[in-house]
């Protein structure tokens, strides 16, 4: 049996879609329908995930699952959410001259990010305003796609890349680089 360890974020969870229609479901169908019985999909898309929580994800499920394949799902709006907050010691072994410091203080963590994005409401437990807005914006693929260029994510459209766009993508890089050095090391 090969193993595919498939990692994202809600594209991969398949945010607003039928589980049949997910991406992930629809490789596992189209493998299975060419011959290919003896795969087996670990599914591990996480609504709100960036590199950066695929990355530790990755390194709770490869000694769990001993995948064969891994695939990341990566959409463009990572780019503005990854951060190296919490692998400093790696990074300054890895770079100890600090010429790929990228700095992001605590309280700007995905952790507290995503307990900002709770909602209390007396009539429910939580309601998820993320959630809601993305169902809104997704509604429309128009609407979506000039709500993104508009907001401050546009900027990784557009060119030359500012100096904070180029930092992102240097920090999405050394993430993609840590993920294949992981996988690779197992």
């Amino acid at each position: 049996t090969t193993r595919l360890l498939l990692l994202g974020d809600s594209f991969t969870f398949g945010q607003g879609t039928n589980y049949e229609d997910i991406w992930p479901v629809i490789v596992e169908k189209h493998l299975a329908n060419t011959g290919h019985r003896h795969i087996d999909v670990v599914k591990a898309g996480i609504q709100g995930q960036n590199t950066r929580s695929e990355l530790m994800l990755m390194q709770e499920l490869i000694p769990k699952y001993d995948p064969d394949v891994i695939v990341v799902g990566f959409m463009i709006n990572d780019l503005y959410d990854n951060s190296l907050y919490g692998l400093e010691e790696e990074k300054l072994e890895a770079d100890p001259i600090g010429k790929n410091r990228v700095e992001d203080a605590p309280e700007r963590s995905w952790f507290r990010t995503l307990q900002r994005t709770y909602v209390q409401n007396s009539r429910y437990s939580e309601f998820h305003l993320l959630s809601f807005l993305r169902r809104m914006l997704l509604a429309s693929d128009r609407r979506y796609c000039q709500l993104y260029l508009a907001s401050a994510r546009g900027e990784f459209m557009t060119e030359p890349w500012t100096s904070e766009v180029a930092q992102k993508i240097r920090t999405t890089e050394i993430l993609f680089n840590k993920m294949h050095e992981y996988a690779s090391s197992k």
